[in-house]
């Protein structure tokens, strides 16, 4: 087709040209969101400072959302006996707002594991009949050479 443009694909760049395009690109990423976080952060600024909580602009119709309230007791041992002694709540009541944590959940510390596995024998074949090892996919670290060579120096 003639005077059709075709959009250029990632395969027909360079190594060197990808590696310049990811990481410029990630770069300006992060500097455009934080533009934007800054920018939100401000209006809302501007919107508590003026007491409001709807915006108007020639393009823009926003308002502020709650997002509910954090609550903190002081003293919660205090707080639950108080309740405890008080006339009409119910002990199950009391022990509902004050639920015990659950049992932690034993780990598993697989630098320990490598240690036990080093002993070979019947140690190191039980390990090896529960454990599953699976490589992880390689996560790409680019350094401009400039920055690398100066890193050598």
């Amino acid at each position: 087709m003639a005077g059709v443009k075709q959009e250029s694909t990632l395969d027909e760049y360079t190594d060197d040209a990808l590696a310049e395009i990811a990481e410029s690109m990630r770069a300006e990423g992060r500097r455009l969101t934080q533009m934007a976080d800054g920018a939100r952060f401000e209006l809302e600024r501007r919107l508590i400072e003026r007491g409001a909580t709807v915006l108007e602009t020639e393009h823009w119709r926003g308002k502020l959302a709650s997002v509910g309230y954090e609550h903190t007791i002081e003293d919660p041992a205090r707080l639950r006996e108080e309740l405890l002694r008080t006339p009409g709540v119910a002990f199950e009541e009391v022990d509902r707002a004050f639920p015990l944590p659950p049992p932690p959940v034993r780990g598993l510390d697989h630098r320990v594991l490598n240690e036990l596995l080093k002993r070979g024998g019947q140690v190191a074949a039980l390990i090896n009949q529960y454990r599953r090892s699976a490589p992880k996919r390689p996560r790409l670290e680019l350094r401009r050479k400039e920055e690398a060579d100066d890193d050598a120096s």
